[in-house]
């Protein structure tokens, strides 16, 4: 699997938009199978669910409970990481700017993509 920061950056933006707390704050849960079918249709559904695995390896996605059927747990929200990371690159011009920064860096995970993205708008 090939490095698709455009696909990491859609999953989260997505998610941040489709992940609204009710009157109590509680968010419901969101089915990664039927989130990436229906949201990320640009993207191959086996793409989109690598990427939310490793988000939720990584706990930049935050796993809510899992069910015996469903490949992944359910979405239950996104780390402050996550959040930043999407506050960082929101704005299309924000990430063209970032994104050819990234090229130069050593990233190793996720996390450290997450961090690197930060680190670039805070500089």
């Amino acid at each position: 699997m090939k490095l698709n920061l455009n696909c990491i950056r859609d999953i989260l933006l997505t998610l941040s938009e489709k992940l609204i707390p009710d009157e109590s704050g509680y968010i419901v849960p969101l089915s990664p199978s039927e989130f990436s079918e229906s949201e990320l249709s640009q993207y191959e559904k086996n793409e989109v669910m690598y990427w939310i695995r490793k988000l939720m390896d990584e706990g930049i996605i935050i796993k809510g409970k899992k069910y015996v059927d469903s490949p992944l747990p359910l979405i239950k929200d996104i780390s402050m990481a996550g959040y930043q990371f999407i506050e960082a690159t929101e704005k299309p011009s924000a990430w063209n700017t970032i994104k050819p920064k990234l090229s130069e860096i050593a990233i190793s995970s996720v996390t450290t993509l997450i961090n690197a993205v930060i680190s670039l708008t805070v500089s």
